[in-house]
């Protein structure tokens, strides 16, 4: 949502179709799946570390319990470089 909105849109909105369904925000079948993918993708590193801190696993390499202290950092970098090269690629401009 960040990057959508700082570097995508920049600052700039139609507040009229935020609330239609057939509006520009609109998606397909109501998903916008760059920034579905780009979730996914910023969680996948930080699951290792995750996992370990609640016990469902003994150990991981340090690498990962190390990317889970920054979590919240990791994931949004990821999923920031990873949305705006998908919608950059879907929408050129």
């Amino acid at each position: 949502m960040l990057v959508d909105y700082y570097l995508i849109r920049r600052t700039e909105l139609d507040h009229r179709d935020l609330f239609r369904h057939s509006g520009r925000y609109g998606y397909g079948s109501g998903y916008h799946w760059p920034g579905f993918i780009a979730l996914i993708i910023g969680v996948l590193p930080n699951l290792p570390g995750f996992l370990k801190a609640a016990g469902f696993v003994e150990s991981v390499p340090s690498i990962f319990t190390t990317i889970y202290a920054y979590a919240w950092f990791v994931g949004l970098a990821i999923a920031a470089i990873v949305y705006l090269l998908l919608v950059k690629r879907v929408r050129p401009g």
